[in-house]
């Protein structure tokens, strides 16, 4: 009897569970569709530079499953307060509250059964996208692909386990609550705010306190590229940013309204005296609720921002680190390389074995010796205000870089009594060396400035490119192979694997301790897209499913005021408001509690582009840093999507059950 009264109420409920089932509908969705990328096959064949992955995002989903939970469960609490009435008639009439639990919970078993069926469905449909943006940014084709029957049981098992977690709020709350609050909650007067002054102190001083916070962020990163200075404090800042920002919606909920009333003509224009009534007890009563939504909310912004922001230094920097299809490197630890003919020979034979290797995989079709020299000196390093300790300045000759250069897209050098400055770091990046002169044996060479836009040759953080005759005498610093292949896309990893073999027995039979390595831009790319493609779809996982629970819980707590807001609306009618006049003050009332933890949220994400344009240019990413501002538009707009749909339910809902039973006729 009881599964066919709860079978009944799910039917009569329709139009107040819709929000709750559409939440659950899609936050399964998202689940089964990052299950089904954790347990696939195809990932796992893609992903061979991050064969950790799958337990580091189980655990994450798991941690994020814990939190639906909770925020459900907040949600559930509304729900339950919808029908207080109606569990306390049930209560008078003999029932039991265990009976009363037994009927809820049987109701919600209902709704997240069909919630389960529909986000499955849909779920395979997001996997799909999810698939084709994975093999997009690892720059893969992508083709359609069963979804694994591993993801569908993880994530029976967690939404099984989300049900449960989220089903103690109903049973505390059934257990605590008294037969007159359920009866007669409704007729509870709101309290009004209490020290209203204070309050707005409050949220002046946490404005101040968010703005203050950004600035010292902005700083120590700013610090972090140009100085080499620590980010520890980082998440110290964060935290504080993050306590200011939940503080400041509290204290605006708890004063927004009092300033308001003080406008006497804007309280005297139609319904608004009304509005800011209805709007007094629910802002203040929800202040805390409304400050940890603006913090989820804000939370979704900035990680989706972030992850972008990532991808793009990623991109930059694979072209700055990878100027060759092959780099091939021998170098003795910082120390200078011996003149030794069996080691050279030894060097000889390795790159012709690995040419050879390389060659069947692709044919190379440019090859470029080069070395670098040092004079033992640090007149370079002495000029600037950072101390690289152990490193003496380093030089390359004009005809080595001219050699690199046509193939860079480089235009070439022509040096007598000068030379320029390749800078490899963002600090070396920021110093004025055009006034910087050389004394190299008797000749005095004259700095041109810096090459612009040079990718990474070498790994100090200065060379100085000068004329044949400057390096003569000098040590050997480091000797370089660079090569361009024929084809851009083969087997990176496997050709990876078998020079690394071949790096290692070279180490062995060396008398210098000199270190061979191949840096191979395929499989840098291919390595860096992995994460990259990690990180992006994970952010958009956490992101949305951030702001779904966020928006379901604003939409609930609304609906949870439908009882108090038909009587007022009621009386509303019988002062001679219509329809349209109420359908306004209906409006304006769910619109502007909807609003305060969302524009905020928004809004952060001017700052976050503006701040991660600065650190790319610094870090000298000019090209990606116009795209910035486009992403931060992207994900503000999809952000704008989830909220135009909640609220328009929510208003659909509110409307039909105040105005058109008040305005029909009166109470």
């Amino acid at each position: 009897m009881l599964f066919r009264l709860a079978v009944r109420n799910v039917r009569r409920q329709v139009g107040n569970y819709m929000i709750y089932f559409i939440t659950v509908a899609l936050t399964v969705a998202l689940l089964y569709a990052i299950n089904s990328i954790i347990m696939g096959e195809q990932i796992h064949r893609v992903m061979v530079t991050t064969p950790d992955f799958k337990t580091g995002m189980k655990l994450g989903v798991s941690f994020i499953s814990v939190i639906v939970a909770f925020v459900l469960g907040y949600a559930t609490s509304f729900m339950m307060k919808l029908r207080k009435r109606e569990f306390g008639t049930y209560l008078t009439l003999g029932m039991t509250r265990n009976d009363i639990l037994k009927i809820f919970l049987s109701e919600t078993v209902l709704i997240c059964v069909a919630a389960l069926g529909c986000g499955i469905f849909s779920g395979w449909f997001i996997y799909q996208g999810l698939m084709a943006v994975i093999m997009n940014l690892m720059e893969m084709e992508f083709a359609l692909s069963a979804s694994p029957a591993a993801g569908l049981i993880f994530t029976i098992q967690l939404v099984t386990g989300i049900f449960l977690l989220s089903s103690v709020t109903s049973a505390v709350y059934l257990k605590r609550v008294s037969i007159y609050d359920l009866i007669h909650g409704a007729k509870k007067t709101e309290r009004a705010v209490k020290h209203p002054l204070l309050w707005m102190i409050v949220m002046v001083i946490s404005l101040t306190l968010m703005a203050g916070s950004a600035v010292v962020l902005n700083q120590l990163f700013k610090e972090s590229i140009l100085d080499g200075a620590s980010t520890d404090g980082a998440s110290g800042i964060m935290a504080v940013f993050a306590a200011g920002l939940v503080l400041f919606h509290i204290g605006l909920a708890k004063s927004v309204v009092y300033l308001l009333l003080k406008r006497k003509r804007f309280c005297n224009r139609k319904t608004n005296r009304f509005i800011l009534r209805q709007l007094s007890g629910t802002l203040s009563s929800n202040a805390v609720m409304i400050g940890m939504l603006a913090l989820l909310l804000t939370a979704a912004v900035v990680v989706s921002d972030v992850s972008f922001i990532q991808r793009g230094v990623e991109q930059e920097e694979l072209d700055q680190e990878y100027p060759y299809d092959v780099l091939f490197t021998a170098e003795a630890g910082g120390f200078v390389m011996e003149s030794n003919e069996q080691e050279r020979k030894q060097e000889e034979t390795l790159l012709r074995d690995a040419e050879s290797v390389i060659g069947t995989y692709t044919p190379i079709v440019y090859k470029a010796l080069y070395t670098t020299c040092t004079s033992g000196r640090n007149d370079i390093y002495s000029r600037t205000r950072w101390q690289f300790e152990g490193l003496n300045d380093s030089f390359m000759k004009v005809s080595d870089f001219n050699a690199l250069a046509e193939p860079m897209g480089m235009k070439p050098l022509d040096l007598k009594h000068e030379f320029y400055i390749i800078a490899n770091t963002p600090e070396t990046g920021q110093i004025s060396w055009k006034h910087m002169n050389l004394d190299i044996g008797d000749v005095k060479y004259v700095c041109k400035g810096v090459i612009e836009n040079c990718p990474r040759i070498c790994y100090v953080p200065v060379l100085a490119v000068v004329p044949v005759q400057a390096v003569e005498g000098m040590e050997t610093d480091a000797r370089f192979a660079a090569y361009m292949l024929a084809d851009q896309k083969y087997d990176a990893a496997g050709l990876k694997k078998r020079l690394e073999r071949m790096e290692k027995k070279a180490a062995r039979r060396s008398h210098q301790n000199i270190t061979y390595t191949f840096l191979l831009r395929e499989y840098g790319r291919y390595e860096r897209n992995s994460v990259n493609a990690i990180l992006v779809t994970g952010s958009l996982f956490v992101a949305l499913v951030l702001m779904f629970m966020a928006m379901a819980v604003l939409a609930l707590k609304t609906l949870s005021g439908i009882e108090d807001d038909r009587k007022r609306y009621g009386i509303l009618f019988r002062l001679g408001a219509g329809r349209r006049e109420q359908g306004r003050a209906l409006f304006w009332q769910t619109f502007s509690f909807f609003l305060m933890p969302f524009i905020f949220s928004v809004l952060v994400s001017i700052p976050v582009a503006v701040m991660g344009k600065n650190m790319m240019k610094l870090s000298g990413y000019e090209k990606m840093a116009e795209d910035i501002y486009p992403v931060a538009g992207a994900v503000a707009s999809l952000m704008g999507l989830v909220y135009l749909l909640y609220y328009s339910m929510t208003y659909l809902i509110a409307r039909k059950a105040v105005i058109n039973r008040s305005g029909g006729r009166p109470g």
